[in-house]
């Protein structure tokens, strides 16, 4: 297994002020993992839980896992997987912030190319509940492949999203979530041209309500993060970069340049600490973790090697922002500690 990176805590003033710890827990994959999403709802009170989707050219393998951690006791546990309709690769997910059955989705079907990704609201049937258990907080979790999918829960599709091949904005690269209200909620959806915004009800129906094109200039997007704190701000990759606008008044909130690690690594997930202002983390294709204070821009506050492979899948806890977890497909999930 890998160890975590020591490094010397930052002024205590510091908004971003980080220092990891070893991961809470490991777990390994049958299969790679593409992406997760820390779960909302009350349904998740008694432990923190996440999400995990994969992605395998098996269509019969690709599901969506529900990982949970007790910090109480260090339980850890793998409750149950959730096929996906029609097999089809699971890139992106995002959780409904007040209604834990509701998952927002980017998918493609098996075999098809990189860039043909849709977005699509899913409701999950039947969610277990998420108790202490027996187990081992040091113990290394296997996620099984759903070798019989007609055994296991699927998704429903409720709704789906705006972009997608053959439109302005063109296809679907990443969709956040966050809470307008106990009832409704809103999703940003990011497009490889654009970034679109749109309401999203408890019964995961969407629609359209602004969006924003982005500047031709040779590079598309590869992910994104939606502000907590301003609910028109979306952080995106594009290139070697990590901008942030402003969907409603169509302008940029803050650029950093340079984003991409030493040599060129792709930016492949962010997401911004929900309770610190300007806190921004980013996963990268050479392995790393890197977190931010937005307002600074250059250097990271601070770089994590943890993974051997692209970080796909990178996520604060909604309620807890000390806990982040990333996903890799090195087939590993890791939980840290993180002080902030």
């Amino acid at each position: 297994g890998t160890e975590a990176v020591t490094r010397a805590l930052p002024p205590p003033f510091s908004p971003c002020a980080t220092d990891p710890l070893s991961p809470t827990f490991t777990s390994l994959l049958a299969i790679q993992t593409r992406c997760l999403t820390p779960l909302g709802g009350d349904e998740g009170a008694e432990a923190h839980v996440w999400a995990v989707g994969t992605c395998s050219p098996a269509t019969a393998a690709n599901a969506v896992h529900l990982v949970h951690y007790v910090p109480e006791n260090g339980t850890t546990g793998v409750e149950t997987a959730y096929t996906v309709p029609d097999g089809a690769e699971v890139w992106r997910l995002a959780s409904h912030p007040g209604h834990a059955h509701l998952l927002a989705a980017v998918v493609r079907d098996a075999g098809e190319p990189g860039a043909t990704g849709r977005g699509l609201v899913y409701s999950m049937s039947d969610l277990p509940a998420f108790g202490a258990g027996d187990g081992d907080g040091d113990a290394a979790l296997q996620l099984p492949s759903p070798t019989s999918p007609s055994a296991l829960p699927q998704l429903e599709q409720t709704g789906s999203l705006p972009g997608g091949s053959g439109t302005e904005l063109g296809p679907v690269v990443d969709v956040l979530i966050s809470a307008l209200d106990v009832t409704d909620s809103s999703a940003a959806v990011v497009c490889r041209r654009g970034v679109a915004l749109a309401t999203l009800d408890r019964d995961g129906l969407a629609a359209a309500v602004a969006r924003y094109v982005l500047p031709s200039d040779g590079n598309g997007a590869t992910c994104g993060a939606r502000s907590p704190h301003a609910s028109d701000e979306v952080a995106v990759a594009i290139g070697s970069r990590i901008v942030g606008y402003d969907v409603r008044a169509q302008s940029e909130a803050f650029v950093l340049e340079g984003a991409a690690a030493q040599g060129g690594a792709g930016i492949f997930s962010l997401d911004f600490n929900p309770n610190k202002l300007y806190c921004l983390a980013s996963g990268h294709s050479d392995g790393s973790v890197a977190f931010w204070d937005v307002r600074k821009g250059g250097e990271p506050v601070v770089r994590m090697h943890e993974h051997a492979h692209w970080v796909w899948g990178l996520a604060y806890n909604h309620s807890y922002d000390q806990f982040v977890l990333s996903g890799s497909s090195d087939t590993l999930v890791k939980l840290y500690s993180v002080w902030s």
